[in-house]
Parts: structure tokens; C-alpha cells; sequence
């Protein structure tokens, strides 16, 4: 989470430089192999785009193409476990989670779900 809150201020630092703001942002995993390009065009400025699968319950972390406000939520999630109760709040919530017969094949709180998590409760693009 750390890293992804560095890059986006590097994102940030570049844009005041630049003065300018990208649409789109795509964020990836150093070891993402890409066999072929996302349909970027397809994409709306305002938009979440994140493949199906290998996400353990919540948001798939190896790789999304965000819209610009959706990329600050996205690599912003460290900034919500450091600056609000964030953690806390998902750890409390845990044994009543646990009691309800979660998939064992899920962890309980990855960072999948940490980063769907955050979501939660925010403007949701379509």
C-alpha cells in the first residue's frame, strides 16, 4: 500500500510539472505480462477498470486502468489506513465475517479486500 501512495504522488508531482492531469492512469504490478494492450479507447475518464479473477473476495490488485479521481482512491489506500481507522474498523468486523462460514479459500483481510474495501461508501463509477 505504501508503494502504490508513493507512486501516486510521483503521478502528482509530474502532472504539477507537466500542468497538466492524465484521463486515464494505468497501474500494474512490476511481473504483469501484458499479451495485449487494454481497449484504452473503450475506457471512460471516470472509470474502474479491473479484470475478473484472482481476486480472493474483493478487487483483483495486479493491475487496473483507473480514471483520474478513481486513481487517487485506488493508490490512496494507504493513505486511509494510516489517517483514519480504517484497519481498525475491518478487524472489528472480522468475527462476525468469520461466523458466517467465509470460504476457506479466502483470507479474511488480503489486500484484495483491503482495497475493495475502501471503496466502500464512495462515489461509485460506472
Amino acid at each position: 500500500c505504501y508503494h502504490r501512495n508513493r507512486c501516486y504522488q510521483l503521478l502528482e508531482e509530474g502532472e504539477r510539472q507537466r500542468g497538466f492531469k492524465y484521463d486515464l492512469v494505468v497501474a500494474a504490478r512490476v511481473d504483469v505480462l501484458f499479451l495485449a494492450s487494454p481497449p484504452l479507447q473503450l475506457m471512460h475518464k471516470d472509470s474502474l477498470w479491473v479484470p475478473d479473477g484472482m481476486d480472493w473476495g474483493g478487487l483483483m490488485d495486479r493491475w487496473a486502468v483507473l480514471g483520474r479521481r478513481t486513481a487517487k482512491m485506488w493508490f490512496g489506500v494507504w493513505h486511509e489506513i494510516i489517517h483514519r481507522n480504517f484497519l481498525q474498523e475491518q478487524v472489528l468486523k472480522l468475527p462476525a465475517e468469520m461466523s458466517v462460514g467465509r470460504d476457506p479459500l479466502h483470507p479474511l483481510l488480503g489486500p484484495e479486500l483491503i482495497l475493495a474495501r475502501s471503496f466502500q461508501g464512495k462515489r461509485r463509477c460506472s
